[in-house]
Protein backbone atom coordinates (compact mmCIF):
# COMPACT_ATOMS: atom_id res chain seq x y z
CA UNK A 1 0.00 0.00 0.00
CA UNK A 2 1.43 3.35 -0.62
CA UNK A 3 -0.84 5.07 1.83
CA UNK A 4 -1.00 5.42 5.35
CA UNK A 5 -4.38 5.48 7.92
CA UNK A 6 -4.69 6.59 11.24
CA UNK A 7 -7.78 7.24 13.02
CA UNK A 8 -7.56 10.60 15.10
CA UNK A 9 -9.75 11.23 18.22
CA UNK A 10 -10.41 14.80 19.05
CA UNK A 11 -8.59 16.54 16.38
CA UNK A 12 -9.91 20.21 17.42
CA UNK A 13 -9.18 19.74 21.09
CA UNK A 14 -12.57 20.47 21.85
CA UNK A 15 -15.38 18.53 23.69
CA UNK A 16 -19.16 18.99 22.74
CA UNK A 17 -21.80 19.78 25.11
CA UNK A 18 -22.03 15.72 26.31
CA UNK A 19 -18.50 15.41 26.54
CA UNK A 20 -17.86 13.59 23.21
CA UNK A 21 -15.67 14.17 20.57
CA UNK A 22 -15.13 13.14 16.93
CA UNK A 23 -13.26 10.37 15.29
CA UNK A 24 -12.24 10.74 11.75
CA UNK A 25 -9.77 8.76 9.58
CA UNK A 26 -6.38 10.49 8.65
CA UNK A 27 -5.31 9.41 5.16
CA UNK A 28 -2.03 10.30 3.75
CA UNK A 29 -1.60 9.28 0.08
CA UNK A 30 1.47 10.43 -2.05
CA UNK A 31 1.72 13.54 0.11
CA UNK A 32 -1.89 14.46 0.26
CA UNK A 33 -3.98 14.27 3.66
CA UNK A 34 -7.37 13.73 4.02
CA UNK A 35 -9.56 13.31 7.02
CA UNK A 36 -12.53 12.06 6.85
CA UNK A 37 -15.63 11.95 9.41
CA UNK A 38 -16.20 8.16 11.07
CA UNK A 39 -19.69 9.64 12.54
CA UNK A 40 -18.65 8.29 15.65
CA UNK A 41 -18.57 10.34 18.49
CA UNK A 42 -16.93 9.01 21.98
CA UNK A 43 -15.86 10.22 25.41
CA UNK A 44 -11.78 10.61 25.75
CA UNK A 45 -11.87 7.75 28.41
CA UNK A 46 -13.95 4.84 25.65
CA UNK A 47 -10.97 5.97 23.57
CA UNK A 48 -7.67 3.94 23.34
CA UNK A 49 -4.79 5.85 21.01
CA UNK A 50 -2.31 2.98 21.16
CA UNK A 51 -4.52 0.18 20.51
CA UNK A 52 -6.61 2.53 18.09
CA UNK A 53 -9.72 1.42 19.47
CA UNK A 54 -13.15 2.07 21.16
CA UNK A 55 -12.93 0.73 24.67
CA UNK A 56 -15.05 0.98 28.10
CA UNK A 57 -18.38 1.53 25.60
CA UNK A 58 -21.55 -0.49 25.85
CA UNK A 59 -21.28 -0.58 22.13
CA UNK A 60 -17.64 -0.84 21.76
CA UNK A 61 -17.28 -4.01 19.88
CA UNK A 62 -19.98 -2.29 16.92
CA UNK A 63 -18.61 0.79 16.79
CA UNK A 64 -14.54 -1.25 16.20
CA UNK A 65 -16.49 -3.16 13.94
CA UNK A 66 -17.35 0.30 11.86
CA UNK A 67 -14.06 1.87 12.03
CA UNK A 68 -12.66 -1.60 10.83
CA UNK A 69 -15.22 -1.40 7.93
CA UNK A 70 -14.34 2.22 7.01
CA UNK A 71 -10.69 1.82 6.77
CA UNK A 72 -11.17 -1.42 4.79
CA UNK A 73 -13.57 0.66 2.16
CA UNK A 74 -10.89 2.87 2.04
CA UNK A 75 -7.84 0.35 1.33
CA UNK A 76 -10.26 -1.55 -0.84
CA UNK A 77 -10.94 1.86 -3.19
CA UNK A 78 -6.91 2.24 -3.24
CA UNK A 79 -6.09 -1.63 -4.29
CA UNK A 80 -8.69 -1.23 -6.37
CA UNK A 81 -7.36 1.65 -8.36
CA UNK A 82 -3.77 0.55 -8.71
CA UNK A 83 -4.82 -2.85 -10.00
CA UNK A 84 -6.82 -1.19 -12.79
CA UNK A 85 -3.58 0.74 -13.39
CA UNK A 86 -5.65 4.66 -13.05
CA UNK A 87 -4.60 7.25 -10.91
CA UNK A 88 -6.06 7.04 -7.50
CA UNK A 89 -7.74 10.47 -6.05
CA UNK A 90 -8.31 10.73 -2.43
CA UNK A 91 -10.62 13.19 -2.67
CA UNK A 92 -13.41 10.88 -4.20
CA UNK A 93 -13.74 8.75 -1.80
CA UNK A 94 -17.02 8.66 -0.11
CA UNK A 95 -16.43 6.25 3.25
CA UNK A 96 -20.50 6.42 3.90
CA UNK A 97 -21.51 5.27 0.70
CA UNK A 98 -23.98 2.54 0.60
CA UNK A 99 -22.42 1.02 -2.58
CA UNK A 100 -20.70 -2.28 -1.92
CA UNK A 101 -16.73 -1.85 -1.50
CA UNK A 102 -14.47 -2.87 -4.26
CA UNK A 103 -13.76 -6.78 -4.91
CA UNK A 104 -10.02 -6.65 -5.02
CA UNK A 105 -8.30 -9.30 -6.66
CA UNK A 106 -5.82 -11.76 -4.52
CA UNK A 107 -3.62 -12.09 -7.90
CA UNK A 108 -3.76 -8.78 -8.60
CA UNK A 109 -2.97 -7.95 -5.02
CA UNK A 110 0.39 -10.24 -4.86
CA UNK A 111 1.65 -8.99 -8.56
CA UNK A 112 1.43 -5.63 -7.25
CA UNK A 113 3.35 -6.14 -4.28
CA UNK A 114 6.03 -8.66 -5.66
CA UNK A 115 6.64 -5.79 -8.63
CA UNK A 116 6.94 -3.09 -6.10
CA UNK A 117 9.94 -5.45 -3.95
CA UNK A 118 13.05 -3.70 -4.93
CA UNK A 119 16.16 -6.32 -5.75
CA UNK A 120 13.31 -9.19 -6.76
CA UNK A 121 15.04 -11.54 -9.01
CA UNK A 122 14.05 -12.18 -11.98
CA UNK A 123 13.48 -16.06 -10.97
CA UNK A 124 12.04 -15.25 -7.50
CA UNK A 125 9.23 -13.30 -9.19
CA UNK A 126 8.77 -16.42 -11.81
CA UNK A 127 8.13 -18.35 -9.15
CA UNK A 128 5.56 -15.69 -7.84
CA UNK A 129 3.86 -15.64 -11.39
CA UNK A 130 3.59 -19.65 -10.79
CA UNK A 131 1.41 -19.39 -7.59
CA UNK A 132 -1.26 -16.45 -9.08
CA UNK A 133 -1.44 -18.67 -12.05
CA UNK A 134 -2.50 -21.70 -9.52
CA UNK A 135 -4.46 -19.56 -7.34
CA UNK A 136 -6.54 -18.52 -10.81
CA UNK A 137 -6.69 -22.11 -11.71
CA UNK A 138 -8.00 -23.49 -8.28
CA UNK A 139 -10.88 -20.45 -8.31
CA UNK A 140 -11.07 -20.38 -4.53
CA UNK A 141 -9.67 -16.92 -4.36
CA UNK A 142 -12.26 -14.52 -6.42
CA UNK A 143 -11.25 -11.69 -4.03
CA UNK A 144 -9.50 -10.66 -1.18
CA UNK A 145 -12.24 -11.54 1.28
CA UNK A 146 -12.11 -15.56 0.13
CA UNK A 147 -9.13 -16.16 2.28
CA UNK A 148 -10.87 -17.94 4.91
CA UNK A 149 -9.45 -21.39 6.73
CA UNK A 150 -11.93 -23.24 4.55
CA UNK A 151 -10.81 -22.02 1.59
CA UNK A 152 -7.07 -22.38 2.63
CA UNK A 153 -7.71 -26.02 3.52
CA UNK A 154 -10.30 -26.65 -0.08
CA UNK A 155 -7.06 -25.44 -1.79
CA UNK A 156 -4.46 -27.99 -0.26
CA UNK A 157 -6.70 -30.39 -0.98
CA UNK A 158 -6.95 -29.23 -4.55
CA UNK A 159 -3.48 -29.40 -5.10
CA UNK A 160 -3.06 -32.81 -3.70
CA UNK A 161 -6.21 -33.43 -6.51
CA UNK A 162 -3.76 -32.69 -9.23
CA UNK A 163 -1.11 -34.84 -8.04
CA UNK A 164 1.58 -32.29 -6.69
CA UNK A 165 4.48 -33.10 -4.17
CA UNK A 166 4.13 -32.91 -1.37
CA UNK A 167 7.56 -30.21 -1.01
CA UNK A 168 5.24 -28.67 -4.04
CA UNK A 169 2.29 -28.27 -2.39
CA UNK A 170 4.32 -26.89 0.69
CA UNK A 171 6.08 -24.19 -1.18
CA UNK A 172 3.07 -22.68 -2.34
CA UNK A 173 1.55 -22.73 1.06
CA UNK A 174 4.35 -20.61 1.78
CA UNK A 175 4.59 -18.31 -0.97
CA UNK A 176 0.76 -17.39 0.39
CA UNK A 177 1.50 -17.47 3.96
CA UNK A 178 4.11 -14.36 3.12
CA UNK A 179 0.87 -12.61 1.67
CA UNK A 180 -1.70 -13.53 3.96
CA UNK A 181 0.46 -11.94 6.69
CA UNK A 182 0.89 -8.64 4.84
CA UNK A 183 -2.93 -8.32 4.39
CA UNK A 184 -3.83 -8.84 8.22
CA UNK A 185 -1.04 -6.68 9.34
CA UNK A 186 -2.56 -4.11 7.25
CA UNK A 187 -5.72 -5.12 8.67
CA UNK A 188 -7.34 -5.87 5.08
CA UNK A 189 -8.19 -9.26 6.20
CA UNK A 190 -9.65 -9.84 9.72
CA UNK A 191 -7.68 -13.01 10.97
CA UNK A 192 -4.92 -14.92 9.31
CA UNK A 193 -6.38 -17.89 8.02
CA UNK A 194 -2.61 -19.90 8.28
CA UNK A 195 -3.14 -19.47 11.94
CA UNK A 196 -5.66 -22.07 12.25
CA UNK A 197 -4.24 -24.62 9.35
CA UNK A 198 -0.87 -26.52 9.38
CA UNK A 199 0.54 -27.32 6.13
CA UNK A 200 2.50 -30.97 5.84
CA UNK A 201 6.28 -30.65 6.05
CA UNK A 202 8.52 -33.12 3.68
CA UNK A 203 10.99 -35.22 4.84
CA UNK A 204 14.33 -33.22 4.34
CA UNK A 205 16.06 -33.83 1.01
CA UNK A 206 18.72 -35.61 0.69
CA UNK A 207 22.15 -33.86 -0.43
CA UNK A 208 23.74 -35.74 -3.14
CA UNK A 209 27.26 -35.21 -3.28
CA UNK A 210 30.63 -36.57 -4.75
CA UNK A 211 33.59 -38.33 -3.38
CA UNK A 212 36.87 -37.78 -3.51
CA UNK A 213 36.90 -40.90 -5.95
CA UNK A 214 34.72 -39.55 -7.99
CA UNK A 215 36.27 -35.82 -8.42
CA UNK A 216 39.47 -37.75 -9.39
CA UNK A 217 37.56 -40.02 -11.95
CA UNK A 218 36.29 -36.69 -13.46
CA UNK A 219 39.42 -34.83 -13.38
CA UNK A 220 41.28 -37.84 -15.17
CA UNK A 221 39.26 -39.01 -17.52
CA UNK A 222 40.12 -37.99 -21.15
CA UNK A 223 36.92 -36.49 -23.28
CA UNK A 224 36.12 -34.02 -26.39
CA UNK A 225 37.02 -30.12 -25.71
CA UNK A 226 33.40 -29.43 -25.56
CA UNK A 227 32.91 -32.00 -22.33
CA UNK A 228 36.09 -31.17 -20.84
CA UNK A 229 35.03 -26.84 -20.34
CA UNK A 230 32.58 -28.24 -19.18
CA UNK A 231 33.96 -30.41 -16.72
CA UNK A 232 36.26 -27.99 -15.28
CA UNK A 233 33.11 -25.84 -15.07
CA UNK A 234 31.60 -28.15 -12.74
CA UNK A 235 35.28 -29.02 -10.89
CA UNK A 236 35.40 -25.51 -10.04
CA UNK A 237 32.16 -25.03 -8.25
CA UNK A 238 32.82 -28.45 -6.50
CA UNK A 239 36.35 -26.48 -4.97
CA UNK A 240 34.90 -22.53 -4.78
CA UNK A 241 31.15 -23.93 -3.86
CA UNK A 242 29.62 -20.98 -6.08
CA UNK A 243 26.41 -21.72 -8.19
CA UNK A 244 26.23 -21.07 -11.30
CA UNK A 245 25.02 -17.63 -11.84
CA UNK A 246 27.58 -16.85 -9.43
CA UNK A 247 30.17 -18.54 -11.69
CA UNK A 248 28.42 -17.06 -14.89
CA UNK A 249 29.41 -13.15 -13.08
CA UNK A 250 33.04 -13.99 -11.87
CA UNK A 251 36.19 -11.83 -13.32
CA UNK A 252 39.69 -10.91 -12.07
CA UNK A 253 38.19 -8.08 -10.66
CA UNK A 254 36.55 -10.24 -7.66
CA UNK A 255 39.95 -12.18 -6.84
CA UNK A 256 41.88 -10.59 -4.06
CA UNK A 257 44.89 -11.32 -2.29
CA UNK A 258 44.89 -11.14 1.79
CA UNK A 259 47.92 -12.25 4.09
CA UNK A 260 49.13 -13.80 0.74
CA UNK A 261 46.19 -15.62 0.13
CA UNK A 262 43.98 -15.43 -2.74
CA UNK A 263 40.01 -15.11 -1.98
CA UNK A 264 37.43 -14.90 -4.31
CA UNK A 265 34.71 -12.30 -3.20
CA UNK A 266 31.33 -11.88 -4.12
CA UNK A 267 27.74 -11.24 -3.54
CA UNK A 268 25.84 -14.09 -4.34
CA UNK A 269 22.60 -13.48 -7.06
CA UNK A 270 20.07 -15.25 -4.89
CA UNK A 271 20.70 -13.78 -1.42
CA UNK A 272 22.86 -10.84 -1.91
CA UNK A 273 24.64 -11.93 0.64
CA UNK A 274 28.99 -11.73 0.17
CA UNK A 275 30.70 -15.31 0.05
CA UNK A 276 34.13 -15.21 0.58
CA UNK A 277 35.99 -18.15 -0.14
CA UNK A 278 39.59 -18.79 -0.13
CA UNK A 279 40.72 -20.13 -3.59
CA UNK A 280 42.26 -23.48 -3.60
CA UNK A 281 45.08 -24.69 -5.83
CA UNK A 282 42.67 -26.78 -7.49
CA UNK A 283 40.71 -24.02 -8.21
CA UNK A 284 43.71 -21.60 -9.48
CA UNK A 285 44.79 -24.25 -11.67
CA UNK A 286 41.53 -23.95 -13.77
CA UNK A 287 41.51 -20.21 -14.11
CA UNK A 288 45.12 -20.39 -15.33
CA UNK A 289 43.86 -22.64 -17.81
CA UNK A 290 41.40 -20.16 -19.50
CA UNK A 291 43.34 -17.08 -18.82
CA UNK A 292 44.89 -16.87 -22.43
CA UNK A 293 41.23 -17.60 -23.43
CA UNK A 294 39.11 -14.18 -25.07
CA UNK A 295 36.51 -14.49 -22.28
CA UNK A 296 34.93 -11.35 -20.04
CA UNK A 297 34.24 -13.95 -17.28
CA UNK A 298 37.23 -15.83 -15.12
CA UNK A 299 36.59 -19.48 -17.06
CA UNK A 300 34.65 -20.16 -19.98
CA UNK A 301 30.57 -20.10 -19.57
CA UNK A 302 27.78 -21.66 -21.24
CA UNK A 303 24.03 -21.24 -20.74
CA UNK A 304 22.79 -23.06 -17.52
CA UNK A 305 20.50 -25.51 -19.90
CA UNK A 306 23.57 -26.45 -22.07
CA UNK A 307 25.40 -26.82 -18.99
CA UNK A 308 22.94 -29.55 -17.26
CA UNK A 309 22.53 -31.60 -20.77
CA UNK A 310 26.16 -31.97 -20.90
CA UNK A 311 26.70 -32.65 -17.68
CA UNK A 312 24.45 -35.83 -18.33
CA UNK A 313 27.35 -37.31 -21.03
CA UNK A 314 29.96 -36.73 -18.77
CA UNK A 315 27.99 -38.53 -16.03
CA UNK A 316 27.70 -41.85 -18.51
CA UNK A 317 31.43 -40.95 -19.57
CA UNK A 318 33.00 -41.41 -15.71
CA UNK A 319 30.09 -43.98 -15.29
CA UNK A 320 29.32 -41.42 -11.83
CA UNK A 321 26.29 -43.05 -9.95
CA UNK A 322 24.94 -39.73 -8.88
CA UNK A 323 22.84 -37.53 -11.26
CA UNK A 324 25.08 -34.54 -12.36
CA UNK A 325 24.07 -30.97 -11.58
CA UNK A 326 25.63 -27.59 -10.96
CA UNK A 327 23.56 -28.05 -7.15
CA UNK A 328 25.67 -31.70 -6.44
CA UNK A 329 29.18 -29.64 -7.54
CA UNK A 330 27.93 -27.37 -4.44
CA UNK A 331 27.20 -29.98 -1.93
CA UNK A 332 30.62 -31.31 -3.17
CA UNK A 333 32.35 -27.97 -2.01
CA UNK A 334 30.22 -27.95 1.38
CA UNK A 335 30.55 -32.02 2.54
CA UNK A 336 33.27 -33.35 0.89
CA UNK A 337 36.07 -30.53 0.19
CA UNK A 338 35.46 -28.70 3.76
CA UNK A 339 33.17 -30.55 6.51
CA UNK A 340 35.15 -33.40 5.63
CA UNK A 341 38.26 -31.95 6.11
CA UNK A 342 37.40 -30.24 9.63
CA UNK A 343 36.12 -26.95 8.56
CA UNK A 344 34.50 -25.14 10.94
CA UNK A 345 30.44 -25.21 9.89
CA UNK A 346 30.41 -21.04 10.61
CA UNK A 347 33.21 -20.99 7.94
CA UNK A 348 31.08 -22.85 5.33
CA UNK A 349 28.08 -20.48 6.02
CA UNK A 350 30.00 -17.77 5.17
CA UNK A 351 31.47 -19.40 2.37
CA UNK A 352 28.75 -20.44 1.11
CA UNK A 353 27.08 -17.24 1.13
CA UNK A 354 24.33 -18.56 3.56
CA UNK A 355 22.09 -16.20 5.23
CA UNK A 356 21.12 -18.37 8.50
CA UNK A 357 23.84 -21.39 9.65
CA UNK A 358 20.23 -23.52 9.62
CA UNK A 359 20.81 -23.66 6.03
CA UNK A 360 24.57 -25.00 6.41
CA UNK A 361 23.16 -27.33 8.66
CA UNK A 362 21.64 -29.48 6.24
CA UNK A 363 25.38 -30.56 5.12
CA UNK A 364 26.17 -30.70 8.20
CA UNK A 365 25.84 -35.11 8.23
CA UNK A 366 29.02 -35.82 7.92
CA UNK A 367 30.26 -38.91 5.89
CA UNK A 368 31.43 -42.57 7.15
CA UNK A 369 34.96 -41.37 6.20
CA UNK A 370 35.15 -38.58 8.50
CA UNK A 371 33.12 -40.34 11.08
CA UNK A 372 35.85 -43.10 10.77
CA UNK A 373 38.68 -40.55 11.04
CA UNK A 374 37.60 -38.87 14.27
CA UNK A 375 36.91 -42.75 15.97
Amino acid sequence: MQSTYKFIFNRRGKLSDDGTALIQLRMTYMRQVRFMSTGIYVTPAQWSEKNQCVVKHPNAIKLNGNLNDIRKRVQECELDALSRGAEFDISAINIHSNEPAAVVSLTDFILREASQQKGLAIGTYNHIKSLCNIITRSGLFPSIQALTVANIKAFDNWMLGEKRAVAYINKRHQQLLKYTKMLHKRKMIAVNPYDDFKTNKPAPAKRKFLSIEMLQELKSHRMTPRLESVRDMFLFSCYTGLAYKDVAKLTRDDIYTHNDVQFIITDRTKTDEESAIPLLPQAAAIIEQYADKDSATLIPIISNQKFNGYLKEIQAICNIPITLTHHVARHTFATTITLENGVSLETVSRMLGHRSIKTTQIYSKLTRDRLARDM
